[in-house]
């Protein structure tokens, strides 16, 4: 069951953004790219990958 919270907002993420950390480097990429194409599409994919962050629900970039 989704709270109500998550239910009102849940059509302004992008599903992606929450297994961008396990996803490949080269699926990473490759969707980085197609975002590129739609600037508004690439501002809902990271808004969601920032709220997945700060969410604790993803791994934060690993530092090299």
């Amino acid at each position: 069951n989704q709270t109500p919270v998550l239910r009102r907002h849940f059509d302004n993420f992008d599903a992606r953004a929450f297994g961008f950390d396990i996803m490949s480097d080269d699926a990473k990429k490759k969707l980085v790219t197609e975002l590129k194409k739609d600037p508004k599409a690439l501002k809902r994919f990271e808004d969601s990958l920032q709220f997945a962050h700060d969410a604790d629900l993803i791994a934060p970039p690993a530092r090299k």
